[in-house]
C-alpha cells in the first residue's frame, strides 16, 4: 500500500517521482519559524519557504536536484530487490518509468561531464534562479547551477535494464547508460546488451560504483573486457584511496567509514575472480546511514543541523595536529 502511494505521487506527464508524498506539518513555534536560517522541517515545507516565487509546485516532494540519491538510487535498488524477491514484475515497470522520466528531463552533458539540470518534478526548471534568502537548500543569493551526476546512478540504471524482460523496453535506458559510462571515462559499452564494447582499459576512474557496474556487466555478458576494466578501477581505488591501512576519500582525510562501499566492491571483484557468482556474496543495495542531531556545547544543547558526514568525515590529518 505504501509503495503504491509513492507511485501514485509520481508525475503523470514527466514520469519523475518524489522523495516524499506530502509536506511536513508545522510543529515548531512561530518565533522559531520566523527565522529563515532555521531549517528544521518542523516549520513546514522548506521549499515552499525558500522558493516561493515558483508557486504551488515549490514543495520538497517536487525537488529533483537534492536528495535524489534516495529517490533514484536507494528506492530504485530496493524496489528491484523486492520485485525479484516477491516476483512483482510491475515494480520493474515503475522504476523504469521513473528513471526514464528523470533522465529525459534532467540529464545533460556539459563540457564532457555528466550533469543534472535542477528542476521540479513537473519539468519546471530552476537552473539560473538566485535564491532570495537563506534556507535548507542553501544560502541567500545562491545561484542554482547544474548538479554533478554521481556515479551511484550507474547501478540502478543497469540493474533496471537487466531486470527488464523485453529488449525494446531496454533501449532508452541502455542508450542513457551508454552515454553516462562513456562520459565517466570508461569507454563505450556498445549497442544494447553490451556484448561488443570498446572499453577504456586505462581508465582513471577510482570509484566503487563504476567497479560494481563493470562486474555486473561482466556477469551478464561473460565478456572478459568488463573484468579487465574492473581490475583497472580496483587498482585505481587501492592506489588513490587506501592510506594508513584504511580506505579514505584521499590521503589527507583523517577518518574512514566502515560502511563505505570501496571494500564491498573490492571483495565482490575478488570473489568473482575466484569463480564465485555475485549472487553468492553480499551486494550493494542502499546508501549508508548517518547520525544527525543536536550538538552538546559547554553551556547546554544547541540545535544545529549537523551530520556525521559534515562533522566527522571532513576532518583531515592537519586537524589532528
Amino acid at each position: 500500500y505504501l509503495m503504491r502511494q509513492y507511485h501514485l505521487a509520481s508525475h503523470p506527464i514527466t514520469g519523475m517521482t518524489v522523495y516524499q508524498y506530502k509536506s511536513t506539518m508545522v510543529s515548531k513555534s512561530p518565533s522559531e519559524c520566523a527565522i529563515p536560517s532555521y531549517t528544521n522541517s518542523g516549520c513546514g515545507d522548506r521549499v515552499a519557504r525558500q522558493f516561493r516565487d515558483f508557486g504551488p509546485i515549490a514543495r520538497e516532494s517536487s525537488v529533483q536536484w537534492k536528495n535524489t540519491q534516495a529517490i533514484y538510487v536507494d528506492n530504485t535498488l530496493m524496489l528491484l530487490e523486492a520485485a525479484d524477491k516477491y516476483d512483482i514484475d510491475y515494480y520493474v515497470d515503475w522504476v523504469r518509468g521513473y528513471l526514464e522520466g528523470y533522465l529525459d528531463y534532467t540529464y545533460i552533458r556539459i563540457e564532457g561531464k555528466n550533469k543534472i539540470i535542477p528542476m521540479f518534478y513537473d519539468g519546471t526548471v530552476t537552473y539560473g534562479y538566485t535564491v532570495p534568502e537563506v534556507g535548507y537548500y542553501g544560502p541567500s543569493n545562491m545561484r542554482l547551477g547544474y548538479v554533478d551526476m554521481p556515479t551511484t546512478y550507474l547501478l540502478p540504471i543497469l540493474r533496471t535494464i537487466l531486470a527488464t524482460e523485453e529488449a525494446i523496453d531496454k533501449v532508452k535506458l541502455w542508450n542513457y547508460f551508454r552515454d553516462i559510462v562513456y562520459t565517466f571515462g570508461m569507454g563505450d559499452v556498445g549497442p544494447l546488451g553490451g556484448n561488443h564494447p570498446a572499453l577504456n582499459y586505462d581508465t582513471a576512474i577510482d570509484d566503487p560504483f563504476a567497479l560494481m557496474a563493470m562486474i555486473e556487466l561482466y556477469e551478464d555478458t561473460a565478456n572478459p573486457a568488463y573484468l579487465e576494466v574492473a581490475r583497472t578501477i580496483a587498482n585505481n581505488i587501492v592506489r588513490e584511496r587506501f592510506h594508513r591501512g584504511f580506505f579514505v576519500q584521499n590521503e589527507i582525510m583523517l577518518y574512514s567509514r566502515l560502511d563505505q562501499p570501496e571494500t564491498l566492491a573490492l571483495l565482490i571483484l575478488d570473489g568473482v575472480i575466484r569463480g564465485y557468482s555475485s549472487s553468492e556474496m553480499p551486494y550493494y543495495l542502499a546508501d549508508s546511514g548517518y547520525i544527525h542531531g543536536y550538538l552538546l556545547s559547554n553551556d547546554g544543547v544547541v540545535e544545529d543541523r549537523s551530520y556525521t558526514q559534515t562533522v566527522i568525515y571532513v576532518k583531515t590529518i592537519y586537524d589532528w595536529e
